[in-house]
């Protein structure tokens, strides 16, 4: 998604707006923290609920992640083996640190058509994490929602990401690619956190001004203040700017939803069968994007976005379903019931 937003819009206008679309990204973060993070938090009456199983949670976590990832992976490794990556990140060891998850941890080590993977260490890099953070809720709280520790220990883990943040742009301190680890999106994940919380305590709010805040802070992130439309502003104060005016904006955006607000455009089958393969249609959507801009005849920062965008997507869905059908078959992984099941 953010190589979407900064691969052709300089050539037409609003190319700042549009290359704010990464925000995606912080979305699925929020997301993604709401769904997991709720049987961590305890019951929120007096008996105390059953500690999750680790076994259950890792087991889950990998089945839904790793096979499509790692056959989208190799077949990215497969079709660019011509295309002399750089040294770092391509071949065998270059396959073995992208299946592994550690591609960030130097510079050259993103394989061509993998870029948006990034994202993927960050997430995987949460769901190592957040045990840990839920087991610190559960020692303290014995399994019973309690309203102090549990807001104090999300707030606290949330900090990381700005502290993270200020350190990664100290000079020398750590290498550029550091701005991109885990850490530095703690925040993001944090607010989706404290959403799960909301949500257990009965928090509510109204869908329309909820958005209509996502909408400003959105518009907001895209001035000048905020810097260049790239991943991470090499200033520090716009960084920090930047990765809050994101996480509040998506926050909003996932608030109603996630506290329990009936949308039902999102219950339409159409809606919840894009959510089944939403995993797959990021993991192939580069590749095949790759594949028409070229087809095109398009150069980097070349012709319309939004042709490239019409034909990626009507390329990239069904091999998406493919992909979400072979891997289910692979795990045996019932089809989800639900948008929230499709997680």
């Amino acid at each position: 998604m953010p190589r979407f937003g900064r691969a052709i819009t300089p050539a037409i206008g609003g190319g700042r707006l549009n290359g704010r679309f990464e925000i995606g990204v912080t979305i699925f973060f929020v997301l993604s923290a709401v769904l997991l993070t709720g049987r961590w938090l305890g019951s929120p009456d007096d008996v105390p609920a059953n500690r999750p199983d680790l076994r259950k949670y890792f087991t889950s976590r990998a089945k839904r992640v790793l096979p499509a990832y790692w056959i989208v992976v190799t077949a990215a490794f497969l079709i660019h083996t011509a295309d002399d990556p750089p040294p770092s990140g391509g071949g065998l060891q270059g396959w073995l640190r992208t299946i592994s998850f550690t591609q960030t941890l130097q510079f050259g080590w993103i394989h061509p058509g993998l870029p948006q993977m990034w994202s993927m260490v960050v997430e995987v890099g949460f769901y190592l994490v957040l045990p840990l953070v839920g087991l610190g809720i559960w020692t303290i709280t014995k399994g019973r929602l309690r309203p102090g520790p549990t807001l104090a220990i999300i707030i606290g883990f949330g900090l990381i990401g700005p502290v993270w943040t200020v350190l990664s742009h100290q000079e020398g301190l750590l290498p550029v690619v550091a701005r991109l680890w885990p850490m530095a999106y703690f925040d993001w994940f944090a607010i989706g956190m404290l959403l799960a919380y909301g949500r257990k305590v009965g928090w509510r709010v109204n869908l329309a001004a909820s958005w209509l805040i996502a909408l400003v802070l959105f518009f907001l992130s895209t001035t000048t203040h905020v810097g260049p439309a790239t991943l991470v502003p090499d200033d520090v104060d716009q960084a920090l700017w930047k990765t809050t005016l994101y996480g509040l904006s998506a926050g909003a955006f996932v608030a109603p939803i996630a506290l329990g607000t009936e949308v039902r455009w999102f219950r339409h089958p159409a809606m919840i069968w894009l959510g089944e393969v939403s995993y797959e249609f990021f993991l192939v959507h580069v590749l095949v994007m790759d594949w028409v801009m070229s087809l095109m005849g398009y150069q980097t920062f070349q012709g319309s976005m939004l042709a490239v965008a019409i034909v990626t997507t009507a390329i990239a869905l069904p091999l998406s379903w493919l992909l979400r059908r072979i891997t289910d078959v692979l795990t045996g992984r019932p089809g989800p019931e639900s948008p929230w099941a499709a997680y």
